[in-house]
């Protein structure tokens, strides 16, 4: 569902993100797909505040998340660092969100 509102309905894709983050803002893969959408489509603003918002929900779960959290090279990173890097990984094997 939310590869096809990505490619139809953006807009309804950013508030399907904003539900989802805010029901279960503790799973990081969540916050990374978010990301990952802003970078293809928002504007700065809207990167920074995925990023702001992921910070202070501190995700410990997710499956992406947990693997590259637990490297021992990622242990000491902050959250915003892990998001990033969880982003990539999952930006490797996604589909391209933009327009």
């Amino acid at each position: 569902v939310l590869l096809l509102l990505f490619h139809t309905r953006p807009h309804f894709a950013v508030t399907w993100m904003k539900r989802a983050v805010a029901k279960n803002g503790d799973i990081g893969d969540f916050w990374a797909l978010f990301y990952i959408f802003e970078l293809q489509n928002g504007n700065e603003e809207q990167k920074k505040e995925v990023i702001t918002n992921c910070t202070r929900a501190n995700p410990r779960h997710g499956e992406v998340w947990a693997s590259v959290k637990k490297q021992k090279e990622n242990r000491r990173k902050s959250v915003e660092e892990v998001l990033k890097l969880v982003a990539k990984e999952l930006k490797d094997v996604m589909v391209d969100f933009s327009k």
